[in-house]
């Protein structure tokens, strides 16, 4: 059974610092402008931050968010590999002249 991490967009009332700091110990590859964007994304949208997790797993990122005053959900997931919310990622692409193109 694999887990997700919910966050809603009214929960996230805490500062930036410490929600980055929370976000940065679930991997130590995410960069400090990546973890930037993840807030102010979930500071206005409900979203899943991480899914594919196990119970283990997602209870640490529960309980690592609880310690700042950020309350998650810990539910059932679909997904069978661990995946982070990445914002930019419909950024990569734009539109042109005649059609999608990729961004450079």
């Amino acid at each position: 059974m694999y887990y997700q991490i919910d966050v809603k967009p009214q929960e996230v009332n805490t500062s930036k610092v410490a929600f980055v700091r929370a976000i940065r110990t679930l991997s130590p590859s995410i960069r400090l402008k990546d973890a930037i964007e993840i807030y102010s994304n979930i500071s206005n949208h409900r979203c899943t931050l991480v899914a594919g997790i196990s119970l283990d797993v997602g209870t640490f990122i529960q309980t690592t968010f609880a310690k700042i005053g950020v309350e998650v959900e810990v539910n059932e997931s679909s997904i069978q590999s661990p995946m982070l919310f990445v914002p930019n990622v419909d950024t990569k692409w734009k539109w042109g002249f005649l059609g999608i193109k990729r961004a450079i």
